[in-house]
């Protein structure tokens, strides 16, 4: 199940890439996904950066990957829902993406959408 997802885009210097970081629950552990490539690549490329048993250090995870893009010297941003990738559905905003977490009692201060009920949630 996905529980985080951010898309982020960059097209300097005519480039027109995108790295994808996700944190999917998998049993009884937690997966940091990242993908990237050409925007328009009919797929892209995949690695698993790390698998922990905490949903909290995963999120830390993905936050530190997302944020060494963006200030990277490509300078990545958040991706604009009007862009399009294969695969990918951006929601409004390119906000994180969390679902079925609401009753968690993960302490953080992060604030998330949940798909299923258009909520925001404090976690």
């Amino acid at each position: 199940m996905n529980i985080f997802r951010k898309i982020l885009h960059c097209n300097k210097d005519g480039s027109d890439k995108v790295y994808i970081v996700e944190v999917n629950k998998v049993t009884d552990q937690f997966v940091v996904l990242v993908s990237w490539g050409r925007r328009t690549a009919p797929r892209l490329s995949n690695q698993i950066k790390c698998e922990v048993v905490r949903e909290l250090e995963a999120l830390r995870q993905a936050e530190k990957l997302v944020s060494a893009k963006q200030h990277g010297k490509d300078k990545y941003v958040l991706a604009k829902p009007s862009l399009d990738i294969n695969g990918f559905k951006i929601k409004e905003g390119n906000k994180t993406v969390m679902e079925a977490v609401a009753g968690s009692k993960v302490q953080s201060n992060v604030t998330f959408d949940v798909i299923s009920t258009g909520r925001r949630i404090r976690i």
